[in-house]
């Protein structure tokens, strides 16, 4: 079983219980067909007209590396075509899409018009589901609800044997509520 880590923030450590898996550094990593990545990258030029390398990633939920290939084959295709940046390299570049681009967009919008994040294959998002579901804890103590609402501020303090003796009436209005009217 996973370690449970803890996160400093100003209000104290929050316990992590299973990282975020890491963005995927290349088009194998991601799971996905480069046929999607090309799909998704041209409706995103569509719509956007111009974008940097970096710009188009953060768009897809990816990093440049792994959007790379799709990027370099619309190129070659003259669906995009290079239209100024800094000389540091591909994801600084500024991409515009072609009238080719927009030719074969619409083909792609008639069939699907989704434009968003790159999406997570099932089989991996269920893979760090049961992963998640074995690392975490499987009771709640005290100290565990103490630690995870302590961020929290209360009207008045109260115990919990104060709330187990109040009836529903005193109940409310000592956490800050109106009584409920007897029925």
């Amino acid at each position: 079983m996973p370690e449970i880590t803890f996160a400093h923030s100003e209000a104290g450590a929050v316990p992590t219980v299973l990282p975020h898996p890491s963005a995927p550094t290349c088009l194998e990593d991601t799971g996905l067909s480069l046929d999607l990545l090309l799909q998704l990258t041209l409706k995103h030029m569509h719509f956007a007209g111009e974008l940097t390398g970096s710009e188009l990633a953060r768009r897809l939920g990816l990093r440049f590396t792994a959007i790379e290939p799709a990027v370099h084959a619309l190129k070659s295709q003259h669906q995009i075509e290079i239209v100024g940046g800094a000389m540091v390299g591909p994801a600084s570049y500024r991409y515009r899409i072609t009238d080719k681009g927009r030719t074969r967009v619409t083909i792609f919008l008639e069939h699907n018009q989704y434009v968003g994040l790159a999406p997570v294959p099932l089989d991996r998002y269920i893979a760090y589901l049961r992963e998640w579901k074995n690392a975490a804890p499987r009771s709640a103590t005290r100290a565990r609800v103490r630690d995870a609402f302590h961020h929290l501020v209360l009207r008045q303090p109260c115990s919990i044997s104060s709330v187990r003796r109040s009836t529903p009436e005193t109940r409310c209005s000592s956490m800050g509520r109106p009584a409920m009217a007897n029925p």
